[in-house]
């Protein structure tokens, strides 16, 4: 048998899944060695902060939208148990969908015009709803028993034992905050995360590879909702008793400052924060609100300082195994993809006319016009200012034109966005790498074919084969094409551990995980040295070998003369020459504008 030498046990030791298992086994354990129920009340607690922390650590952690109203879904979750169990006599099990539905409705309903704006507005709405939800339960009193609250609801049952102890509510909540983990964690690791991350670090990166930012904020809202909202109902079961004070400011406050302890983006975290309130408050039982609040301001603020990343900070990027990361050969594109690729005889895969956008009191471009075929390398040369960027924004739709027309396959752009442009295959770099930081370099590449997942949340949540092979066939193919371009020993590494003309190829492999049609190109080898650019015009051409079309942006002339088939020179926005590149290199207005002639 094969021995395990110390630095494989150490690495082993290293996995989440090991701290995870003794966690899990300690928890199950914890009944049988301490059967005490103030212990276990307090563990009933520490878990039930521990599903919100879990839940809100999707909206702030994940998507990075700021919620300081997110104890009022726990509030609507709560009362829909106290008002349905008070008035009309129904269990907990019977309230719980319910309350799921009214927490979807109250995000959709909140979410829908607030997650369009930026963060500062979105903060202030959702503090205004969270308040709006406690005033609402403060002063209802028909309805909500006012200051008072509601009391006296039905005792739940669970296959016919009485849940009115600590311990036995303890199982209950262990299995919740163990779904929650794990579907947190399927989410995390599937499109629908890296979707989330990249929204959170940079939407425009996310837009130009397909993510539709407003329905995955929305989803993620939701999300947080619904675990908000299920506990909720637990919660008032437990307490048997739901009243305003339960739902204050100042717990949206403390959850929120929970996530943050333990680390944003962190499920361990998440919990270890929950976990850590919940101490802190047990600790201070009989000292007055004031100082309870001081202090756990105070460890806030000292974790900030110390510890930026929060006590169990997020694993910064998945670990893939190098056995794993060398088992594929090395293939630049699908060949499949490739073989079905549509062929038509469009007049030209991408057709540009008399396009004009004014910013201000600039004009940008006026009526520049070009045409890029199929299989084409075409490239855009000019001054700084000249208006090259601006075309690819237009192309890809960051930029709305004030008059022309943008058709790709022989239809209109004019009404698509940046991501349902993506969808049809135009994948686009930037002038400066946007590359997500906290992913790795496998990640930000399999970020880039996020159009080609079809299964929704549900799907990865409930973790279906059929996801999971398409998640597998896609990481697959990101290795393939790092292997491709020489990337796959950097696999594991942050883009801010990489070279920048690494990361200049890492931005060029997201685009190829796309499987795109086109790949609009700005400025790749800036910063590159003669032998890296060297190496990216043989990389373009293989692309282009492939049936890519590339429409390229750059200052280095020899690049642009060893790759493209036509050139096209813009000077101050307006278009100045195009033709071939020994034409366009002569002519008298590119070499006094632009050569130095």
């Amino acid at each position: 048998m094969r021995s395990i030498g110390p630095i494989a046990v150490a690495r082993r030791f290293r996995d989440p899944r090991w701290y995870g298992g003794a966690a899990l086994l300690a928890a199950v354990l914890l009944p049988f060695l301490v059967p005490s129920s103030y212990v276990l009340d307090i563990a009933d607690d520490m878990m039930i902060w521990a599903v919100l922390t879990v839940g809100l650590n999707l909206v702030v952690g994940y998507s990075g939208l700021l919620d300081l109203g997110y104890i009022a879904f726990f509030a609507i979750g709560g009362y829909t148990f106290g008002v349905l169990g008070t008035k009309l006599g129904m269990t907990m099990w019977e309230s719980i969908p319910i309350a799921a539905a009214l927490v979807t409705v109250s995000s959709v309903v909140i979410g829908i015009p607030t997650l369009r704006l930026k963060s500062d507005y979105l903060a202030i709405m959702t503090l205004g709803f969270g308040e709006i939800i406690f005033l609402t339960a403060n002063n209802l009193n028909g309805l909500t028993g006012g200051p008072n609250g509601l009391y006296q609801m039905p005792v739940p049952r669970l296959f016919g034992l009485t849940l009115n102890e600590p311990g036995q509510f303890y199982w209950l909540l262990l299995a919740v905050l163990l779904v929650a983990v794990i579907v947190v964690s399927r989410l995390r690791g599937s499109h629908v995360g890296r979707a989330w991350l990249a929204i959170r670090q940079d939407d425009l990166a996310a837009r130009a590879s397909g993510v539709e930012v407003v329905r995955y904020k929305l989803l993620a809202y939701m999300g947080g909702a619904v675990w908000a909202g299920l506990v909720g109902v637990i919660f008032a079961a437990k307490q048997t008793i739901v009243s305003p004070t339960s739902f204050q400011f100042s717990q949206s406050f403390y959850v929120l400052s929970a996530v943050i302890i333990g680390g944003m983006g962190s499920v361990p975290g998440a919990i270890a924060g929950g976990f850590l309130f919940v101490a802190i408050s047990e600790c201070l039982q009989g000292v007055a609100q004031t100082y309870s609040s001081v202090v756990f301001s105070v460890a806030l603020l000292a974790v900030i300082l110390l510890r930026p990343k929060g006590l169990w900070p997020a694993s910064a990027h998945a670990r893939y195994e190098s056995a794993a990361l060398s088992s594929s050969p090395a293939v630049l594109l699908d060949a499949e993809a490739a073989a079905s690729r549509e062929r038509q005889a469009y007049p030209a895969l991408l057709s540009v006319e008399r396009l004009s956008v004014r910013f201000g009191g600039v004009q940008a471009l006026s009526e520049v016009s070009l045409s890029v075929g199929s299989s084409e390398i075409v490239s855009v040369i000019g001054p700084n200012g000249a208006g090259k960027t601006t075309l690819l924004n237009l192309i890809s739709g960051f930029v709305r034109p004030d008059a022309g027309k943008i058709e790709f396959q022989g239809r209109s752009l004019s009404r698509l966005k940046v991501e349902a442009r993506a969808r049809l295959g135009i994948a686009r770099t930037f002038q400066t790498p946007r590359l997500l930081a906290t992913l790795n370099v496998l990640e930000n590449v399999m970020q880039g074919a996020h159009v080609s997942f079809t299964a929704g949340a549900l799907s990865v949540a409930l973790g279906l084969s059929a996801q999971r092979r398409r998640e597998r066939a896609r990481r697959e193919r990101a290795i393939e094409i790092l292997r491709a371009l020489d990337l796959l020993p950097v696999a594991n590494s942050l883009p801010t551990q990489l070279s920048y003309g690494d990361e200049r190829r890492c931005e060029i492999a997201r685009c190829l995980a796309l499987e795109p049609l086109i790949i609009l190109l700005d400025e790749p080898a800036a910063g590159m040295s003669a032998k890296e650019t060297d190496d990216l015009g043989e990389l373009l051409l293989r692309v282009r070998s492939l049936g890519v079309t590339l429409l390229l942006i750059d200052h280095d002339m020899s690049l642009v003369g060893k790759v493209s088939d036509r050139v096209v020179a813009l000077d101050r926005g307006t278009q100045v020459a195009a033709g071939s590149v020994e034409a366009v290199l002569r002519d008298p207005a590119v070499v006094q504008s632009y050569l130095g002639g």
